[in-house]
């Protein structure tokens, strides 16, 4: 599993990209398990991104 730590205001996240759609994971669990301190990677807590789209955006 690939992943990136990133930190702001004091909180730290666990960044997860592009989880594969056929991913059946109960994020849930898989949050408490990655942000424990002493035995996961630690973290406030766990965000989850996905592309929705490949259309371009205008903002």
């Amino acid at each position: 599993m690939r992943f990136r730590k990133i930190h702001g205001a004091g909180n730290d996240f666990v960044l997860l990209s592009g989880p594969s759609p056929a991913s059946e994971k109960e994020w849930s669990k898989e949050a408490e398990r990655l942000c424990v301190r002493r035995t996961g990677v630690g973290a406030d807590g766990l965000v989850i991104s996905s592309l929705i789209s490949i259309s371009p955006v205008v903002l």
